[in-house]
């Protein structure tokens, strides 16, 4: 599981992950960016302003 949020998604992704009763092994990567918004933001003007 890769997650991007501004907000702190850890009990959310503890309980998923508990939930789960496969045989394959889990693993999150959680990104944490307080402003996650205006990253976001700012990477898609990024790549608009360098698109051909």
């Amino acid at each position: 599981m890769f997650l991007f949020t501004g907000s702190d998604p850890s009990a959310h992704v503890s309980a998923d992950l508990a939930a789960y009763s496969g045989s394959i092994p889990q693993r999150t990567v959680t990104l944490r960016v307080s402003a996650h918004q205006a990253f976001i933001r700012d990477a898609y003007e990024a790549v608009i302003s360098i698109a051909p």
